[in-house]
This record gives C-alpha cells, sequence and structure tokens, in this order.
C-alpha cells in the first residue's frame, strides 16, 4: 500500500520523540498510538529517498511491488494513459501496489506486479520499507495492523455499490478467493447459448479437471460492473464487453490474471494497458469460419431476392410479385475485401455461384490469389470500382474504422450491394445509410453496425431505437439486419467453448508450472510491437488503407 502524509524534510536528523510528533500529528491520525518500536522499526529499516525532482519516476507499471512507500514531504501521483491523473492527497491509501502474497498464494508464488505509474509532481522525499518489514509489523503489532485496516475501511466507503452487491450475495455465492492452483472464471453477458455449450464442455472437463470452474453473469462487462469480477481470477468476455485501460485497472485489483475472448476479433481489449497491468489476453482464432461466411452469402442473397418482403408479402395474403426483382449473381463481380479463413470460404461460395471474384488483402499475393481463382487488385480503390458486391471481411483496427465512407461508397458501382459480418465501425453508417436512400447503392446486409453495443443481442422490442441512423437502415426496404448472429451455428458455439477452455487450461499449466511469462501461450494476444526505423522505410511505399 502507498500511504501519503505531512512529515519532515530531515527525517534522519530527527530524533525519535520528533519523529512521532511528527507522525502523531498526522491529519487522519493513522500513526496516533503506534508505539514507538514501530516507528523507529520504519525508520531503521526503511530506505530514504531525498532527491525526487518534478517528473521523477517512483515506480512504474510493472515492476515488482515489493515496498512499503510512505510519503514524507513533496506531491505525487498516478499516470496510466487515458486514465485521469489522480494526485495522492495528504495521508491518502492509493492501493496502487501490493506486496504481500493473495490467500493461498505460495511466498515464492510470482510477485504481484505495480498498476501505475507513481511519479513525483514536484520535489518529494519517500521512505520505502521492504515488504518483509511491513508484513512483521502487521503480524505482530495489533494497535499498528488495527490502524492500518481502519484506514483502507476509510478507503473502502467510497466503493459501497460494489461491497453492497457482494454482502448482498447469500449462502455459496459469497465471494472467496480461488486458492492456488484454482481458475475461477467469471463469464460476461452470458446468454442461454452460452450457458448451455459452457456447461456441456466444462462439466467433461471438470471431471478430469475439477479446478477450472465458471460463473455467469448476465451483465456485460464495463466500467460499471467490473466489480462483478471479484473472486475470480479470470474473466470471460465477448466482443461488445468493454475492456478499456480503467476496466482493466478495475480487473487487476480484483485479483484477474486472465482474460478470455470467446471470439477473434480483440479490438475492445487494450491490449498495452493489460500487458502493462500483467493480465494476459487468450482470444479464439478460428470457430467456423463457414457460419460467417454461409451468413455473409445468406445476407447477400436476401437483399438481392427480396426473400424477406416476399416472406410477409405473403403471410398477409399478397401474392404480387411487383417490386420483388432480383439480378442473377452469376456473372456478376464479387469484391473480397480481407482473404482470412472467413474471406475465403466466401470466395469459394462465390464462385461456386458462378461470380467473378477480385480480391483485396495485404497478404494476398500472386501465387495465392491463383490458388484462390481470384484476380488480386492493388488497393482497395480498386476493388471498390470494380465490385458489384462487396464483402467485408476484415478486423476493426484504427487504420480500417471508417474505411468505408463517404467517398468509397461513390467510387462503387451504381446499384451495388454491400455485405458486412466483420465488425460495425469499419462503415461509416450515416455515410452508407444516404447512398441507400438517393439510390446510390442497390442494398445492404449487415450483422455489424457501428453503434450496436446498446441493442444487439437485447431485446429491445418495448422501446423505440434512439439510435437515428440505425432507425433509418432498419425501415429501409433494400436493407437486412442481423443482430451479429453470424457465428451462431451449433458447430461454432461448441468449438467457441472448447477453445476457451482448451486457453484456460493452457494458462493453468504455464501458471502452475512457474512460468512467469505467457507470450508463448497459444491464441495469445498482444500488443504489436512499434516497427524500427528500417521496417518502416520498407513500409513506405506500400499502398494505404
Amino acid at each position: 500500500q502507498f500511504l501519503y502524509f505531512i512529515a519532515f524534510l530531515q527525517m534522519a536528523k530527527l530524533t525519535d520523540d520528533e519523529i512521532k510528533k511528527r507522525i502523531s500529528g498526522i491529519e487522519n491520525r493513522l500513526f496516533h498510538g503506534v508505539s514507538d518500536a514501530v516507528v523507529r522499526t520504519l525508520v531503521d529499516k526503511g530506505e530514504l529517498v531525498t532527491s525526487l525532482k518534478k517528473g521523477d519516476t517512483i515506480f512504474r507499471v510493472g515492476d515488482e511491488a515489493g515496498w512499503f512507500y510512505i510519503v514524507i514531504d513533496g506531491t505525487v501521483y498516478t499516470r496510466l494513459h487515458d486514465v485521469d491523473v489522480r494526485p495522492l492527497s495528504v495521508a491518502e491509501v492509493g492501493g496502487l501496489t501490493s506486496s504481500l502474497p493473495r490467500p493461498g498464494q505460495a511466498e515464492n508464488a510470482m510477485p504481484r506486479r505495480s498498476m501505475t505509474h507513481v511519479v513525483a509532481s514536484d520535489t518529494a522525499a519517500i521512505l520505502r520499507v521492504p515488504h518483509a518489514v511491513y508484513r512483521t509489523l502487521l503480524m505482530e503489532d495489533r494497535e499498528f495492523s488495527f490502524r492500518v485496516v481502519r484506514y483502507l475501511h476509510g478507503r473502502l466507503r467510497g466503493k459501497t455499490s460494489v461491497i453492497a452487491l457482494l454482502m448482498g450475495q447469500s449462502g455459496d455465492q459469497r465471494v472467496n478467493s480461488p486458492q492456488q492452483g484454482d481458475l475461477r472464471i467469471a463469464l460476461f453477458d452470458a446468454k442461454p447459448y452460452d450457458r448451455k455449450t459452457f456447461d456441456m464442455t466444462f462439466a467433461e472437463a471438470g471431471k478430469a479437471n475439477p479446478r477450472v470452474t465458471v460463473k455467469y453473469l448476465d451483465a456485460k462487462l464495463s466500467e460499471d460492473t467490473v466489480g462483478l469480477a471479484v473472486g475470480s481470477n479470470a474473466v470471460c468476455i465477448f466482443v461488445n464487453d468493454v475492456c478499456n485501460a480503467k476496466v482493466l485497472l478495475g480487473l487487476r485489483s480484483a485479483g484477474v490474471e486472465l482474460v478470455l475472448l470467446r471470439c477473434a476479433g480483440f479490438n475492445n481489449v487494450d491490449l498495452k494497458v493489460a500487458a502493462e497491468c500483467g493480465i494476459t489476453v487468450l482470444r479464439v482464432p478460428a470457430y467456423s469460419p463457414y457460419a460467417v461466411a454461409e451468413h455473409a452469402f445468406a445476407l447477400l442473397s436476401t437483399v438481392n431476392r427480396k426473400t424477406n418482403r416476399a416472406y410477409n408479402r405473403v403471410r398477409d395474403g399478397n401474392f404480387a410479385l411487383s417490386g420483388l426483382e432480383g439480378r442473377d449473381l452469376h456473372g456478376l463481380t464479387a469484391g473480397v475485401a480481407g482473404c482470412g479463413k472467413i474471406g475465403r470460404c466466401f470466395i469459394s461460395i462465390a464462385r461456386g455461384y458462378g461470380m467473378n471474384v477480385v480480391a483485396w488483402d495485404r497478404q494476398l499475393d500472386d501465387e495465392r490469389a491463383k490458388e484462390l481463382g481470384v484476380t488480386k487488385v492493388a488497393d482497395l480503390q480498386e476493388l471498390m470500382r470494380r465490385s458489384d458486391v462487396l464483402s467485408l471481411h476484415l478486423p476493426l483496427t484504427k487504420k480500417t474504422k471508417h474505411l468505408i465512407n463517404e467517398a468509397s461508397i461513390r467510387a462503387m458501382p451504381k446499384g451495388a450491394i454491400v455485405i458486412n459480418t466483420s465488425r460495425g465501425p469499419i462503415i461509416d453508417a450515416k455515410a452508407l445509410a444516404r447512398a441507400l436512400i438517393d439510390g446510390h447503392l442497390g442494398g445492404a446486409g449487415l450483422d455489424v453496425y457501428e453503434d450496436e453495443a446498446a441493442y444487439f443481442f437485447e431485446d429491445r422490442s418495448n422501446a423505440p431505437i434512439a439510435d437515428d441512423t440505425l432507425a433509418r437502415l432498419v425501415n429501409l426496404p433494400n436493407v437486412v439486419i442481423t443482430s451479429h448472429q453470424a457465428f451462431l451455428t451449433d458447430k461454432a458455439l461448441n468449438a467457441i467453448a472448447k477453445t476457451t477452455l482448451e486457453n484456460a487450461q493452457a494458462f493453468q499449466k504455464a501458471r502452475r508450472d512457474g512460468r512467469p511469462h505467457f507470450s508463448e501461450l497459444p491464441n495469445v494476444v498482444t500488443a504489436p510491437k512499434p516497427k524500427s526505423d528500417e521496417m518502416k522505410r520498407a513500409h513506405r511505399g506500400k499502398s494505404k488503407l
């Protein structure tokens, strides 16, 4: 823990009486009534650092948390990426590091790591006490441990919503820390189909390994729900769960070491912060590329042949065919952006329909294009110009966000159809709506949407759609929207549960074997390393997205 209080610049020159007098005068009276022996031990065993200047780092994210810090003069503050800088006020317990092992964790287990940077904001002096000394004082001096616990209790009062939630659980639902070797997984945004497949998978695996367990949570992971992870050391999340810097800090505080993605995409996780917090991220790289590709083609067929409108007409007793004309897909040009596993499956289906396929992917070379039976294009602009149908199979990155925008849409042939089963923000939804309304595009089939998190996977039938763009798209006759269901087949769900369990077990084994780094685990996701100057020069001549 990090204790901050008013003290003295020349502590090393003060007598014990003067030291105690200064410490006893702290506003929160943390040390009032503590014995002379405790104060003397802190001074004698601690290391005094008086040379800190503005901007000096006291410790960094990832440093071993082996010290009990006492700031005796000046000001320090915390800093981590987009998390607001928070100055530590006088006598505040910041809870920045924890030097003691978790319950059930061996003394020689892998060390805890600090979760943020602590920097001097002005000239400062600190006393740092070895964790072994601090631990001994807590265990042997009742008054000292009482003061520390009482002050920590005061700091926790601001977290009453989480505490009330946890304390409100009854019986075997009460929170207990995982025992050493156990892996408790909190599965957020759990739907009935998730529970069914995970129950089956984990029940079978539990016979051989009962130390991996899962609890289901209806809530999505967010800054408001991160407290639900308390009592677990792993979380399992899906595409619309939030795992930004603040959430990751909350997870680390709750004792979470592992994020299990039950999907291939990882754009919702701040990988850099995860690494700095010591949290491993594992994903499911492929569950059923056929499921997604087949759904993409189902959307195309529905938009083109208007079978959704025909179905509704017939149910109403209207058997007229006017307005239901479509186009032969045979002979049209399908443009495929992204030639990963899903993109390749879509190419195979399109060729089966007799479509001409043009494709663009940074990794697509002439030999691979020949194997796939496609025409390789130089850049996205050429792909857009040549595509009667455009199907997107790209990951969401900073470069691919709004890749399909006003300019690129207007470059497409009039009457073209856009299909997206990858990630919503790749398309500028407002630009898409305008092109559909004014007739430049012939239709769109969307399984994803730019701001889908507030609607997809939930029943919102009793409330109006507040998102104007989504409301317009839903009501356009030439648009078909599904709620991120392209993955939803029995085979894919079983594969997701199976791979997630395998990821959890691989992490558990690595931890049990005492390996401090998990970067070599199968399916691990890490933040990209900065390119060297040589690599940057090599890529400079390549086409941009």
